[in-house]
């Protein structure tokens, strides 16, 4: 009797361990990162755009799943997430569709294009990246990108780039830099958890003595990090600043979506967009 009961808890067991390996979760089918994460914005004043992309890299598929961003110049855009290793094609929102060949319909039209790399072994990388319009070229914009990962701009700190050809001095809160031309710096102090207003200040040495170009005040908190570009224009030195608060990737556009689109999801988008593209993910 005891044999006929551990032979039948032992048979129960192997087909459960027999189940569990045919259905179970599998290591390789876990759900993926991104490789990357980006957010952009126009370098020109009254800039603006809404780019599409692919997620996973695989835009020459003709069911790949795509997403949309729309950018302006004076703050980046919503962040989006890229899981493909390696170069990031980003084209026009809108589709055309005046071929008369079935195969050239809807054709997607290019506009910018990130040179991209990455290995299995690597953390994600984070990007701020800058649109510039440019003309006479095959690509509408070019792509100018700021790494923006925390180990390069931690929390509640700045990193100051000069694209000046003098050293500037920069003062902010209790620090004190100097950023010689071409080079970039960053900045990290103690700040509150609330939003308060700090003095941002920036001077030129001339014949000896600091001359200030530069004083305005400056919203920031330990909640945020950001990225400041020194210049000039029109001879008189500018500073534009880009601010990030903190915020979970699982709202970024793109994530966690799948590579290509079933016959149902692109029925849902044509409803709700009317264009083949998911409106839900649309950034106002």
């Amino acid at each position: 009797m005891y044999a006929r009961i551990l032979n039948s808890l032992l048979y129960s067991l192997s087909i459960t361990c027999l189940v569990s390996g045919l259905f179970g979760q599998n290591p390789k089918n876990k759900e993926e990162k991104p490789t990357a994460a980006f957010s952009a914005v126009f370098w020109d004043r009254f800039m603006g755009a809404r780019i599409s992309y692919a997620p996973w890299g695989n835009h020459t598929d003709e069911n790949a799943t795509f997403r949309e961003v729309q950018i302006g110049f004076s703050s980046p855009s919503q962040k989006f997430v890229y899981y493909g290793n390696e170069t990031l094609n980003f084209y026009d929102a809108r589709e055309v569709s005046n071929s008369t060949e079935q195969e050239n319909k809807n054709e997607r039209i290019p506009v910018a294009q990130f040179e991209f790399t990455h290995n299995e072994d690597e953390p994600m990388k984070e990007y701020l990246l800058l649109l510039i319009k440019q003309s006479g070229k095959s690509l509408k914009y070019k792509l100018h990108a700021i790494p923006f990962s925390y180990s390069d701009v931690p929390a509640s700190s700045l990193k100051c780039y000069s694209q000046l050809r003098e050293t500037i001095y920069v003062a902010f809160e209790k620090a004190r830099l100097s950023i010689p031309p071409g080079k970039s710096k960053l900045i990290q102090g103690e700040f509150g958890a609330g939003s308060e207003r700090y003095l941002l200040e920036g001077y030129f040495r001339e014949q000896g003595k600091y001359v200030k170009e530069l004083s305005q005040q400056m919203q920031f908190s330990s909640n945020q990090r950001g990225i400041l570009l020194f210049s000039k224009e029109r001879n008189r030195l500018r500073v534009k600043s880009y601010l990030e608060s903190r915020q979970s990737l699982i709202n970024a556009i793109g994530y966690g979506v799948a590579p290509l689109l079933t016959s149902m999801e692109e029925k849902e988008e044509e409803i709700l967009d009317g264009n083949g593209t998911n409106a839900t993910q649309l950034v106002p």
